[in-house]
């Protein structure tokens, strides 16, 4: 389902065993693989990773929509005790607490350079 289409790389599957790796640490968290739209109400600390805006979605999942998220994203964050969503960019309101650089892997741009790209962190 997610996969990268050039490597075959299983993005699940890499998820999954950095998970396995350090699960001791991790005995109260609750872990969920949801759209907003179907998550109920928390109270506690979430943490979202959308689709980044300007890419493309997964083939095996709905067409991602970035503004409904966001609108929900607002609700939960007067709701929950802190809300963190790593985006490249965020509405008005929300607060960069971390930014880090992305390496561009074999792509490379048409100035013949590779880019990189800076994912962040977000709070409310």
């Amino acid at each position: 389902c997610a996969r990268d289409p050039q490597r075959g790389r299983n993005f699940a599957g890499t998820a999954r065993r950095k998970l396995l790796a350090t699960i001791e640490r991790c005995v109260d968290v609750e872990f969920r693989c949801v759209s907003q739209a179907n998550m109920p109400e928390l109270s506690g600390t979430i943490y979202c990773d959308p689709p980044y805006a300007g890419t493309p979605g997964y083939r095996c999942a709905p067409p991602f929509d970035g503004a409904e998220f966001w609108r929900w994203a607002e609700r939960q964050s007067e709701r929950c005790r802190a809300i963190y969503v790593s985006e490249y960019a965020a509405p008005a309101g929300w607060r960069e607490v971390a930014a880090w650089e992305i390496a561009a892997g074999g792509r490379v741009g048409k100035s013949g350079i590779r880019a990189s790209r800076f994912e962040k962190l977000f709070t409310r």
